[in-house]
């Protein structure tokens, strides 16, 4: 998860955290790691096992949720129907 969070250089620097994906569903997925805040709209991103210098961004970190654990992060999926919006948002103007 990548970020420019407030609470660390008033967002000056970015950072990163590093978990596992958990709870896949539809249209979002847990991960385990904490955001700050700052971070929301940063990208998720997954390492190709095979190498390690191959990243893909699989999802969008979300605005924090109330009495939702700390460690724990929100994440907004990249699936078909958010890519294909973005194409035609770009399409259109």
């Amino acid at each position: 998860m990548l970020g420019y969070p407030k609470d660390f250089d008033l967002g000056k620097r970015q950072y990163y955290s590093e978990g596992k994906i958990n709870d896949v569903y539809d249209k979002h997925f847990i991960v385990s790691a904490g955001n700050k805040g700052g971070m929301s709209g940063g990208p998720i991103s997954i390492n190709d096992s095979n190498n390690k210098n191959d990243k893909a961004s699989v999802g969008i970190i979300s605005a924090n949720i109330t009495h939702f654990p700390s460690d724990q992060t929100y994440a907004v999926r990249l699936n078909d129907y958010l890519i294909n919006l973005i194409r035609d948002y770009i399409n259109k103007y």
